[in-house]
């Protein structure tokens, strides 16, 4: 909490983004290496999922409307969107960027699953 000069009023630092659940939806997925299999999973820590509105021509990282980052376990969660279809773009150091994915249609109230999106190591 930073005091705004003299004005009496005061800052929150760094800006938290807050949403009501009942007035928004999510998107969620996984992110891992593009030679993954079901006996060995490689899960992606780190990835940074960029979500854009479908209509955004310039998908860059200045434009996105909301960014998370990828756990341990590869998983991400996008909460707070309003109702719309979205797009993905996935970027993580060594790998090439995921380009545009989607569009993914979230509904206020639900959770969209976007599945696992896979990645190729930079040769």
């Amino acid at each position: 909490i930073v005091k705004a000069g003299n004005s009496g009023n005061y800052n929150l630092k760094p800006v938290i983004r807050v949403t009501a659940e009942t007035t928004s939806g999510s998107l969620s997925g996984r992110v891992a290496d593009s030679t993954e299999t079901d006996q060995n999973l490689l899960p992606l820590e780190g990835a940074v999922v960029y979500v854009f509105d479908e209509n955004e021509v310039d998908l860059i990282e200045a434009n996105a409307l909301a960014t998370t980052q990828t756990n341990v376990e590869g998983m991400f969660v996008v909460h707070g969107l309003q109702a719309g279809n979205y797009v993905l773009t996935i970027a993580m150091d060594t790998y090439d960027d995921s380009g545009a994915l989607g569009p993914y249609s979230v509904v206020v109230g639900d959770v969209t699953d976007v599945g696992t999106i896979l990645l190729t190591l930079t040769p």
